[in-house]
């Protein structure tokens, strides 16, 4: 599932132009990155919930 994403992701940034202007910016400025960085340690506590034991491992099964 995490792979999925990944994939999604990097096909919104590769088909939206201004998405891939930024993404090149932060590649290019490393300090850039390391104020982003800062911003988001507010959400470090932040945690996606863990996977239940019924579920099927199916993402469109309704669970």
């Amino acid at each position: 599932m995490l792979k999925q994403l990944l994939l999604e992701t990097q096909a919104s940034i590769d088909n939206r132009k201004e998405m891939r202007k930024i993404v090149q910016e932060l590649y290019s400025k490393p300090e850039s990155v390391h104020e982003l960085a800062g911003k988001l340690d507010d959400f470090q506590g932040l945690r996606l919930p863990a996977k239940s034991q019924s579920s099927t491992g199916n993402p469109t099964s309704g669970n």
